[in-house]
């Protein structure tokens, strides 16, 4: 009977190792909890769609989580903010050549990363519309953000006006003109 049951596992351990991966090798696999309730960065502010989310759009900056305290790194920026008038200018260099997938609205041409990407991005932080949880972070911080937020209605007007705090200095330089010195604003 002994012998039975060890030939049984054995057989059943070796039938169990031979099933192939029907997983693709460049597929991210990964268990959630709940659905994912939106993709988009703007809205989304539960841990259940930033987990995706994150593993698909990448910061200008990331923490080093092997290092304690946790320190922060570039990620897509290309080195650390040179922050000039007081700690109220942040200068941020982005890497070159970070492409978006190809897509129709590209003409089915790569596109690259751009300054005036995260200015559009913060300005979809602030124009209501977009309902994002997230404009907390910039309420007062960035000049002439709070101004943009009351006049900006329509799409029309999101995309003609512009928020006199951000510059795109070249396609790899972003200007953020603050306020007052915030800090945080590394982190946001």
């Amino acid at each position: 009977m002994k012998k039975l049951l060890v030939l049984t596992s054995i057989l059943v351990l070796l039938i169990s190792c031979q099933k192939k991966n029907k997983f693709k090798s460049n597929t991210l696999n990964y268990a959630l909890t709940d659905e994912v309730r939106t993709l988009d960065p703007a809205k989304s502010y539960d841990a259940i769609s930033a987990k995706i989310i994150y593993q698909v759009l990448e910061p200008l900056y990331q923490y080093h989580y092997h290092k304690r305290p946790y320190t922060l790194v570039p990620l897509v920026a290309d080195g650390m903010p040179t922050i000039t008038n007081n700690g109220k200018r942040y200068t941020i260099k982005i890497k070159k050549n970070i492409s978006y997938h190809p897509h129709v609205m590209f003409g089915n041409r790569t596109r690259y990363l751009k300054a005036q990407d995260f200015i559009t991005q913060i300005k979809r932080l602030a124009f209501i519309k977009t309902g994002s949880n997230g404009w907390w972070l910039f309420d007062g911080k960035i000049k002439g953000i709070n101004e943009f937020r009351k006049k900006a209605k329509t799409l029309d007007d999101f995309k003609k006006m512009s928020i006199s705090g951000l510059r795109a200095v070249d396609d790899l330089t972003l200007q953020i003109d603050l306020v007052n010195p915030y800090p945080q604003m590394l982190f946001a």
